[in-house]
């Protein structure tokens, strides 16, 4: 039971980021990642920045989700993100496209006693590993 909770918690923050509920949708993104930190939900709240038109937050969002993220996101999240632009008519920019060919990869993700993915020295337990936005 607890699984399909956590399954409809996912789903219900990435449907509250499509209505364009966004702050609905980054609360709740807020609070499975406290339990989940390898949940898709960084990927939700990439989409949530790319519609507020926050693009260097959804940039380290999607940053964060492609490193922290344990679920299958390869190639759905730069799928959902093409939809999502092409239905919220927004313009393609620099910044899109970098968010775009960032999700065009699938990698593996960091394991937290890794270094982190933004060179600090840190492990990445102790540096973006803990990062909410």
């Amino acid at each position: 039971m607890k699984k399909y909770d956590e399954k409809f918690k996912v789903d219900l923050a990435y449907a509250y980021a499509l209505n364009g509920e966004y702050k609905k949708s980054i609360d709740l993104c807020n609070e499975i990642s406290e339990d989940d930190f390898g949940s898709v939900v960084h990927m939700t709240r990439g989409l949530v920045y790319v519609g507020l038109g926050e693009f260097d937050l959804a940039f380290q969002a999607y940053e964060l989700g492609i490193h922290a993220c344990m679920h299958k996101w390869f190639p759905v999240a730069k799928e959902n993100l093409e939809i999502f632009i092409q239905e919220k008519n927004i313009d393609i920019n620099e910044n899109l496209n970098n968010i775009l060919f960032l999700l065009s990869k699938e990698r593996k993700p960091l394991k937290r006693k890794n270094s982190c993915y933004c060179n600090s020295g840190k492990k990445f337990k102790n540096c973006h590993g803990t990062l909410i936005f």
